[in-house]
């Protein structure tokens, strides 16, 4: 019987062990986890709110784009208005040579 009291003794003592030292595996590992969610918090913040020079410059880079393709444009319109202008001109009937 005494065998038997010692072994329960000892089952117990080093369950309580056991519980404590899973105890202190479970609160490490829960400010590892928590302290990694902050952080994967922070890295997303700064992702999403630190971007605006990226921002910035696309869009001054499209602003820039579309300006260049848009003066473009306008000289093609303009050198075609010139030629028309020069056109009519040329055929423009003021002094009424075609009704002679």
């Amino acid at each position: 019987m005494k065998n038997s009291e010692t072994q329960l003794f000892t089952e117990s003592h080093t369950r309580d062990i056991l519980t404590g030292e899973k105890r202190e595996m479970f609160d490490r590992s829960m400010d590892i986890r928590q302290n990694n969610q902050e952080k994967g918090r922070e890295i997303t913040r700064m992702r999403y709110h630190n971007n605006k020079d990226e921002l910035m410059k696309k869009r001054k880079d499209g602003i820039d784009d579309t300006k260049l393709a848009t003066d473009e444009t306008v000289k093609v319109i303009e050198k075609k208005q010139n030629c028309l202008e020069a056109w009519l001109d040329r055929n423009n009937d003021d002094h009424g040579v075609l009704k002679r």
